[in-house]
């Protein structure tokens, strides 16, 4: 007999002999996409989006009959007519909100071929649709139940609360500042097209504290097809420049999107992603990134007086490493040591098959500078001159800040295209495997070819012109350098330390015993590390925010990567590597299909990290849903971690392909 119920086992045991029935453990819950645990979820649990107060049906209903349209307790505010077209007029899919917490307002927004529904000021996007519903017993909509060509409706509804929660906030004029005690949540550019370029930058100011709205940000880039809030976010307000002086392509506007500070979540100040899982992190963690190990150095990199033979490929000494890292840098203003310039070069390995034996070359990275060196020198200009940071230490934010360097802390010299970029793609090259699993349709590169000339020297290839870092003969160098290094920092970023590891993750493609990609990828944190916080988090109580980091983190990488100062040097870099990749193609024997084969890659290498990261946080998220659903005690931090979840589940959408630049 058991006196209290968190003496039980995990099995449950004695609550199932008292009860007489079988209880599920959270340890028995299988976290994969393709477990129980998915099947098992209701259609209208996920709808709900994880306790929202609003769920879109799934089924076409007759709208006028209340026993089929809305379950009890929810009214009827809209409806969809994007599966029930050709159904009656009075047929819909449901739109229903919790009678008590109803919105007074909702309209279908976006009109015309091009719909591009937003929502305008004090509304919360809802849901959206290519048709929409029409004016059916008196709901609203901007263009009935006509489809859209392109783009999407938004279904919009108002927050009854937002002109009480923002009653002491205000936007200040042109270069204003908020007072003393106040709080700056947004800033926009030129909200009323009364500001100058010399005369500009508005802030929205709130009195009250802690300030009633958090993590505001501007969306949309670009012709701003995609300015629309999450529904966990209320719009602020809408203008075309918003905190910029880029205004959106065909009069659209951009969406300052905030989250109401009522929305409870738990905090993630205090999780470091090395103690959650040490195979993120290495043992030699420092400012040039901690996902850098000691293995990954050249032997000796710090001792400058010793000689250096790596592999055949470079002899000499660090100083002749060194002088060639600077060769082409003629910045005299330089004043920081040769050792700081010399950054360490990293081991990045290329496994492959030929005649049935395994072969390896091992490729090296440039060098590139440390954080702290990153925005020194003539070279330091080329660099972004900001941070891409959390803009929140929320569990539930996964926004994404781009702050002055010079007030950020824990980050990383970061490459926005990754280093294993290089070492994958000739894997694929190698292998004629994409990293989706697939075959590609290209012809595999000569692997004899490759081991022969991945490092060495081809006197031809020089004629395609000299690099900035490293000789601009060796294959190995010029893509490479077409990535980043310390002369040529156009790819290189200060980015938040997390962000970084976690990027890592998401784009680390597994191989099996032939080196062929599997289709999948590495789970961004160890699962049964990952149940074992669940576990703890439901029986105890606690550790919620270990629990959600990987899910908030996972969501982050992609926020950042569709980040539109990012992403318009995530294609120069892209571009970059595949101009290097057609000088090898003419100079390199065997290597004649690699720009194709790069293409192919490419495009599997961004949609497929995204479609397993979308498939890996959904899996957390119903896990942890499912967990806290059914577990017999109700833990003391359930409410927190079910708002946290709520926000999350509203950002999936956020994990998106980046909108990429077609190479040529």
């Amino acid at each position: 007999m058991i006196w209290a119920s968190d003496q039980d086992t995990y099995s449950w045991s004695a609550h199932e002999a008292l009860l007489g029935k079988t209880l599920k453990s959270n340890s028995q819950v299988a976290l994969q996409t393709d477990s129980a645990l998915l099947k098992e979820l209701s259609v209208k649990a996920v709808n709900k989006g994880l306790n929202q107060q609003c769920y879109r049906g799934t089924e076409c209903v007759d709208l006028s009959n209340p026993q089929v349209n809305c379950e009890a307790g929810y009214t009827l505010v809209g409806y969809d007519k994007s599966k029930c077209r050709k159904s009656a007029d009075y047929y819909g899919m449901p739109i229903c909100c919790a009678t008590s917490s109803k919105p007074s307002s909702c309209t279908w927004r976006g009109s015309g071929g091009d719909c591009d529904g937003q929502c305008h000021e004090n509304e919360v996007t809802l849901f959206t649709s290519s048709t929409g519903g029409g004016d059916y017993d008196g709901f609203k909509s901007q263009s009935g139940t006509k489809k859209c060509s392109r783009g999407k409706k938004a279904f919009c509804c108002t927050d009854d609360q937002f002109d009480d929660l923002t009653a002491d906030c205000y936007w200040t004029g042109c270069n204003g500042k908020c007072a003393s005690g106040e709080t700056s949540v947004a800033t926009a550019s030129n909200l009323y097209d009364k500001c100058t370029i010399f005369h500009h930058s508005m802030h929205y100011c709130c009195k009250t504290s802690p300030a009633p709205l958090t993590d505001c940000h501007w969306v949309g880039k670009g012709d701003c097809a995609d300015n629309r809030c999450s529904s966990s976010e209320v719009t602020l307000a809408t203008n075309g420049q918003g905190d910029s002086f880029s205004s959106c392509n065909w009069w659209r506007k951009k969406a300052l999107c905030c989250t109401p500070g009522t929305s409870a979540a738990a905090g993630c100040q205090d999780v470091d992603p090395c103690d959650l899982d040490s195979t993120l992190c290495t043992d030699y963690n420092d400012e040039y990134g901690t996902s850098l190990s000691k293995r990954d150095l050249l032997p000796g990199w710090a001792d400058l007086e010793g000689d250096l033979e790596y592999d055949g490929l470079y002899n000499g000494t660090y100083l002749d490493l060194i002088e060639r890292e600077l060769m082409f840098d003629d910045d005299e203003e330089e004043t920081h040591t040769l050792e700081k310039r010399a950054a360490p070069r990293r081991e990045m390995p290329v496994r492959f098959m030929l005649k049935g034996i395994e072969k390896v070359v091992t490729m090296l990275s440039m060098s590139y500078p440390s954080n702290g060196e990153l925005f020194k020198g003539k070279r330091g200009k080329e660099v972004l001159q900001k941070a891409m940071v959390l803009a929140s230490q929320s569990c539930g934010s996964c926004a994404i800040s781009a702050i002055d360097p010079s007030s950020a802390s824990k980050c990383d010299t970061e490459h926005i295209v990754d280093l294993q970029y290089i070492p994958q793609l000739f894997t694929t090259a190698l292998s004629g495997v994409l990293p989706t699993g697939k075959k590609m349709a290209s012809s595999i590169i000569n692997q004899a070819d490759f081991l022969k000339y991945a490092r060495d020297a081809v006197s031809d290839l020089a004629k395609a012109g000299k690099i900035s870092s490293g000789d601009s003969s060796i294959m190995n160098d010029r893509l490479f350098n077409a990535i980043g290094s310390t002369t040529n920092r156009l790819g290189l970023i200060r980015t938040a330390t997390n962000v970084n590891l976690y990027k890592g993750r998401v784009f680390d493609f597994l191989d099996d015993s032939n080196f062929e990609f599997t289709g999948s990828i590495k789970s961004v944190i160890e699962l049964k590390k990952w149940q074992k916080i669940l576990n703890t988090a439901v029986k105890y109580g606690t550790s919620e925010d270990q629990l959600l980091d990987p899910i908030r983190m996972t969501i982050a990488v992609w926020v950042y990567l569709n980040n539109a100062q990012v992403l318009a040097r995530l294609n120069q870099v892209r571009q970059n590597i595949y101009t290097e990749t057609k000088n090898v193609a003419t100079y390199v024997p065997g290597m004649t299909s690699l720009p194709s084969i790069m293409k192919e890659f490419d495009k599997a290498y961004f949609e497929h990290a995204a479609a397993e990261s979308l498939k890996w946080t959904e899996a957390r998220i119903a896990a942890v849903s499912s967990a806290y659903t059914n577990t017999l005690i109700v833990p003391g931090n359930s409410e927190i971690v079910k708002s946290t979840l709520n926000l999350l589940y509203n950002n999936l959408n956020e994990i998106k392909t980046p909108d990429l630049d077609s190479l040529d």
